[in-house]
């Protein structure tokens, strides 16, 4: 088994309120940062989508979406994986998205 980095998501919910959203796994640090920069990238085109006024460089998802998934801060430890997240991981991808 190797050990890959583990990031755990949060749900944040419009009164601040969190509540687990699973987790991700990435082979190296720079991935996660990649797979974290993609998944704000998308929550800001989708709230441009319905906000004209939203700019990507300027999003705050607090102020458009009755709740959101963000990287728990913090959150980030080496862990050992099953070999079928290993293949996953290293087929190119810079995670994978685990809900719990």
């Amino acid at each position: 088994m190797a050990k890959v980095l583990k990031l755990v998501w949060e749900e944040v919910r419009r009164e601040q309120e969190t509540i687990p959203a699973g987790f991700s796994y990435h082979l190296t640090q720079p991935d996660q940062e990649a797979f974290v920069a993609a998944y704000w990238e998308v929550l800001a085109q989708s709230a441009k989508q319905h906000h004209s006024e939203v700019t990507v460089e300027c999003f705050e998802p607090a102020l458009v979406f009755e709740t959101f998934s963000r990287p728990r801060e913090g959150s980030e430890i080496w862990e050992e994986v099953s070999q079928d997240i290993l293949t996953e991981l290293q087929s190119g991808k810079n995670g994978v998205r685990i809900y719990t």
